[in-house]
């Protein structure tokens, strides 16, 4: 095994969350001092808190859930990180329009979660594609697999058009990644390629599950 960057959004109160989504919180329960200091907890949160995995089932009645991707070797495959850091909110037809020929996953470096992390956001203000990007995203990787951002959402708060698009062509979406900044310097260096891992909880006939998502270098 090489080299292993997280990809994942660390679990706990006050983490980012999109805005109205409900916001991590834990209870810590002790049980009785006769049965020793033992401890269990409770925790709330939802199933597009941190980094998930979107399925067709999410925007679609008839579109595959959970149970339809549990194989566990379908969510390792080749790797495609693509920066878009500067690029502003709106990601357009323009800046995508060199992404050709992914063959597995492909992850959109935008550098939002990792800010927001430190310095907070406003509510408009994540990076997400238009239509037109996502579309010209589907027609020039036609062996497209996984598309993952570094953002709440692939959609606007005014829109859920990528969204319907992407998983009408049957490509689950993956949001909530973070650290890719650390994955782009690594695989900058060495002029290679990486293994993304895309692990999912298995929860039954669920829209979207939470993952641990890293990256093999």
């Amino acid at each position: 095994m090489g080299r292993i960057i997280d990809l994942t959004m660390r679990l706990g109160e006050g983490m980012p969350v999109y805005p109205g989504d409900p916001k991590f919180t834990r209870e810590i329960r002790r049980a009785k001092e006769s049965l020793g200091r033992t401890s269990y907890q409770t925790w709330t949160l939802g199933n597009h808190n941190g980094t998930h995995i979107d399925y067709p089932a999410h925007f679609f009645e008839e579109g595959a859930n959970s149970n339809f991707y549990e194989d566990v070797d379908d969510f390792e495959m080749q790797g495609t990180l693509f920066n878009l850091r500067g690029m502003g909110s709106v990601i357009n037809q323009q800046a995508v329009e060199k992404i050709k020929d992914v063959n597995g996953a492909l992850l959109l470096y935008t550098g939002f979660i990792e800010l927001a992390g430190l310095n907070g956001y406003k509510d408009n203000d994540f990076p997400y594609l238009t239509p037109l990007a996502a579309q010209t995203i589907l027609d020039n990787n036609p062996k497209l697999r996984r598309l993952g951002i570094d953002s709440f959402s692939v959609d606007s708060r005014d829109s859920l058009g990528v969204h319907k698009l992407i998983l009408y062509n049957k490509v689950p979406i993956i949001e909530g990644l973070t650290n890719l900044s650390q994955l782009y310097d690594s695989i900058d260096k060495r002029k290679d390629s990486f293994t993304f891992h895309c692990v999912p909880l298995k929860v039954d006939r669920a829209d979207a599950v939470l993952v641990r998502a890293y990256a093999e270098i």
